[in-house]
């Protein structure tokens, strides 16, 4: 396959393949590959462990406009079975029995899918339209730029959806002063049985540094060194 995760993508994705938590945070900076870790833990996840996985951004014009006309082409068309673009949704072929999967790290994940089951699927979703989005099951969810989110959601609508699946959920972003992700950070750091991590475009190897120091040298001048600390450097700040 065509993905090359970073070093700190392929921890997350080990979390969750193998390691077995269902429950993490990982606070990325800018650059630092948040949505394209997101879609492709969707579709890997859906392909090796045959279930509902969603991926839920702040709007569906969000989910839409950038995240499905840009990161679809990442999952492998041979393991797409149909797509539904007024929903979002990608649905995958049944994998037959002997199917294996090697993950970025080398470990290899053996599996097939049951074909009395409804088909994988992965969903991307816009949390403004929360409330039709009631009574979905799922086996795993992704919360993108969670920080921009309502967190009341998390509680009345979306944790549901896994209770009979005991499935997993990821709480991404960066820094937006201290709210709910704030919060939801000190919790994950002071629980062992959540996933935390956290990344910055230093651990991307795409990210050009001289692009960085230009654009720090940019916001220092400009009086924005607090907003480039926070987007960039996972700083907390009030801003």
């Amino acid at each position: 396959m065509g993905y090359q995760p970073h070093k700190k993508q392929i921890l997350a994705h080990r979390a969750f393949l193998i390691d077995g938590y269902k429950r993490g945070v990982l606070l990325m900076g800018r650059q630092s590959g948040k949505t394209y870790f997101a879609v492709n833990h969707g579709w890997i996840n859906a392909w090796v462990k045959q279930g509902r996985y969603f991926v839920i951004f702040s709007t569906y014009k969000q989910a839409h406009e950038v995240v499905w006309r840009q990161y679809l082409p990442l999952i492998p068309k041979e393991m797409i079975y149909k797509t539904n673009e007024a929903d979002l949704i990608v649905e995958f072929h049944y994998a037959d029995p002997g199917s294996f999967f090697v993950l970025p790290d080398g470990t290899r994940m053996e599996f097939e899918h049951d074909k009395s089951l409804p088909r994988s699927t992965l969903q991307l979703l816009g949390s403004d339209q929360a409330d039709s989005h009631r009574g979905f099951k799922a086996h795993g969810l992704i919360f993108d730029e969670y920080a921009d989110q309502n967190p009341d959601n998390w509680k009345l609508v979306y944790e549901p959806m896994l209770s009979t699946t005991n499935g997993w959920t990821i709480f991404m972003g960066t820094p937006r002063g201290y709210n709910h992700f704030y919060d939801l950070i000190q919790l994950a750091k002071e629980d062992d049985r959540w996933f935390y991590q956290e990344a910055t475009w230093r651990d991307s190897p795409y990210v050009s540094k001289e692009f960085m120091a230009d654009t720090r040298a940019e916001a220092e001048k400009t009086g924005k060194l607090s907003g480039f600390m926070q987007e960039y450097e996972l700083e907390f700040r009030s801003v």
